[in-house]
């Protein structure tokens, strides 16, 4: 980690809830880049406001997309009772959401009229632990794992690879930089250009 972000910090809500619980922003980080491209740039501030301990349980980041789209990131602990986790893609052709996994918006512009009811029913709810934690569902995890196994039988790679999964961590990687050392302009856009390359210096997983 940035020698300027204390250690503490690999324990908060960004590397906790939202990238490595199937709750907040794990998934939604992950398919923000499969969906939107590649990241350019990263602007974040994190704060404690509903807990005393040290590190981060509110945060929040505008991701500005290398096609020019932008997105907004926010998680927090702090909020009472808590929400399920959502995934929203607006467009000026239509509009999708998904809820701890599952489609519970689907409206296109040039969809077919049965296309809507199809996609909503494409899957049950699991469970959330937004306000209860020990309702979360494991049902991400097996078949996560069930992939993997059966990645190793066939010889071919998993559904998710490891290179994937850590762009998702460069990511919050750089909402800490962005958090950590704001600059007086508000132009953080470097935050994420350094983890890109940090990551680029690592060994391919």
């Amino acid at each position: 980690m940035d020698p300027g972000i204390p250690q503490c910090l690999s324990d908060g809500l960004c590397l906790r809830q939202m990238v490595s619980s199937p709750g907040v922003l794990r998934r939604g980080l992950r398919d923000t880049w499969a969906l939107a491209g590649p990241v350019a740039s990263v602007f974040a501030r994190t704060a404690t406001l509903g807990h005393e301990m040290e590190t981060e349980d509110t945060a929040a980041a505008v991701l500005v997309f290398a096609h020019g789209a932008l997105g907004v990131i926010q998680g927090a602990t702090s909020c009472w009772l808590g929400s399920p986790a959502r995934i929203a893609l607006h467009g000026d052709r239509g509009t999708i959401a998904l809820e701890e996994g599952r489609i519970v918006t689907w409206q296109l512009a040039d969809a077919a009229p049965e296309e809507e009811a199809q996609m909503l029913h494409l899957e049950h709810g699991a469970g959330s632990g937004a306000q209860n934690p020990p309702a979360i569902s494991y049902e991400n995890h097996h078949r996560q794992i069930q992939d993997l196994i059966a990645a190793l039988r066939e010889e071919r790679p998993p559904a998710i690879e490891g290179a994937e999964g850590r762009k998702a961590v460069e990511i919050v990687r750089a909402i800490y930089r962005s958090a950590a050392h704001p600059s007086a302009s508000g132009d953080d856009s470097t935050a994420y250009q350094e983890e890109a390359q940090d990551a680029r210096q690592m060994p391919d997983l």
